[in-house]
């Protein structure tokens, strides 16, 4: 073989490597010296891999500049997603029954929204909205990102978003950072984060945040829903998810 070949390789190995490190930590983070020692290589070395994953999804950067899984390693980490998911089973499914609607889990994975438990409601999922768990959302345009992002100080909040004008997906979405915050101290205020029509015209959404997870993992759940609804349907839909996220908290930092 030639050294190049050989050299190409030995990357190849340290990269599957570091993401096996990053597979067993989940959801603990770890720094670019724990991913060094790991490899046995120098920081520089390991900083720069740990860049290559998280370019291509399969890490994530914290604000802290430590890294865990990315969304496309996150089904690796089986235990872990396992747990999350067999915590929130009964409360999404309660939020279907009374909604009839999308349920859906996402977590802050670095800079991204990530679903990782989703119910498709009563007449599936014809939009494709979780299509596959390696999805990502904009944080600054849905309400799961905004219900993330709640949950961080508006400094680290700031870092994981885009330069402003951030993109517009809708001609609703909102695109900067005075707006954005106002939405988030607004959804803080009535401990529910909505939006409509910003990410996918004709939809309707609203998350609430979870209490911090004893792993450190932000979590929100929420509706999806296409069409208008009556106040009714509203008061329901923000009713149960109020009582199903304060028990699903409970549940996942006792």
């Amino acid at each position: 073989m030639s050294p190049s070949f050989d050299g190409h390789i030995r990357s190849v190995r340290r990269g599957l490597a570091a993401l096996d490190l990053l597979v067993a930590a989940a959801p603990n983070t770890v720094r670019v010296v724990d991913v060094a020692e790991h490899l046995e290589v120098d920081q520089g070395t390991a900083s720069r891999m740990l860049a290559t994953l998280v370019e291509s999804g399969y890490a994530s950067r914290t604000p802290d500049r430590r890294f865990t899984v990315g969304p496309r390693s996150l089904p690796m980490a089986t235990h872990w997603i396992s747990r999350l998911r067999n915590a929130a089973a009964a409360p999404m499914a309660r939020v279907s029954r009374a909604t009839g609607e999308i349920v859906l889990l996402s977590q802050l994975l670095g800079s991204q929204d990530v679903p990782i438990a989703y119910l498709p409601g009563r007449d599936g999922d014809r939009h494709g909205l979780t299509a596959g768990f390696t999805s990502t959302y904009p944080l600054w345009a849905t309400a799961s990102g905004r219900a993330l992002l709640s949950r961080l100080s508006p400094a680290n909040q700031v870092q994981l978003l885009p330069p402003e004008p951030y993109p517009r997906l809708t001609p609703r979405t909102t695109s900067d950072w005075q707006g954005l915050r106002d939405t988030i101290r607004e959804g803080s205020k009535r401990r529910v984060y909505i939006e409509q029509d910003e990410v996918i015209a004709g939809f309707w959404c609203a998350f609430v945040p979870l209490e911090r997870c004893v792993g450190g993992e932000l979590l929100a759940m929420g509706v999806v829903v296409r069409g208008e609804l009556s106040g009714r349907q509203r008061a329901r839909i923000l009713n149960t998810l109020a009582a199903e996220t304060r028990d699903l908290g409970f549940a996942l930092t006792a």
